[in-house]
């Protein structure tokens, strides 16, 4: 009679121990692939919070710049009757902190005839907040995703479009005077003082993973013309 060899198999502490270790390789290369893919999602976030903050630094300089080359004072109003091509117009008391938005705009046409016209092909929109709130979450400071020109270029807005998680506000405040003309109105003439230069402040902030994040950056903008 033959015989065979009876082989030994698993036993089920065995199996049980193996089948654990394995739950635990997965689980761990798991949370390990979902804390790659948040942490991917945030420094987007983050990176895309950085590019906002730097766009509405530089409108609030083109628009410092372009008052000079429009002719208007530091504050951003034209002639006698204080025009403004931004919509808003800057402070111009020290330390007066005054919140704005600033969007881009796809002039519609640049055939301008008057001063009042301005306002139609000026490439910037500045329009001052209300009281102090959460600007953080204001619906006046969402910023939708909306496609412009032919190009189908897509810009950040606060205007209607796609919805996106970031809110910008700027802050600007007045933190310097020099002397300005003499004043005749009264019978001793007397240096009138204007402001010279301001701080803009640039705020991007969203919600992610239940926590509120920001990017903020900071800049001096003076007024380089010497006379209004």
């Amino acid at each position: 009679m033959k015989k065979t060899a009876l082989k030994k198999g698993f036993t089920l502490p065995e199996v049980l121990v193996s089948i654990s270790v394995i739950v635990m390789v997965v689980m761990a290369a798991t949370n390990l692939l979902v804390a790659s893919i948040r942490s991917n999602a945030m420094n987007i976030n983050t990176l895309v919070a950085y590019g906002l903050a730097q766009e509405g630094i530089e409108a609030v300089r083109n628009i410092r710049d372009s008052d000079w080359l429009l002719g208007a004072n530091f504050q951003g109003q034209i002639g006698k009757q204080s025009i403004s091509p931004w919509i808003a117009v800057l402070p111009s008391v020290i330390g007066d902190t005054r919140f704005y938005t600033v969007d881009f705009r796809d002039p519609l046409d640049m055939d301008v005839q008057t001063t009042s016209q301005l306002a139609d092909v000026a490439p910037w929109k500045l329009e001052e907040l209300g009281t102090e709130k959460d600007y953080g979450a204001s619906k006046e400071t969402s910023l939708y995703k909306k496609a412009y020109g032919s190009t189908k270029e897509l810009r950040y807005t606060h205007e209607s479009g796609e919805v996106t998680p970031f809110h910008r506000y700027i802050a600007i405040t007045p933190v310097d005077y020099s002397v300005g003309a003499a004043s005749v109105t009264s019978a001793f003439s007397r240096a009138i003082p204007k402001v010279k230069k301001m701080r803009v402040t640039s705020i991007v902030e969203w919600d992610e993973s239940g926590s509120r994040r920001e990017v903020r950056m900071d800049t001096e903008l003076t007024d380089w013309k010497e006379t209004f």
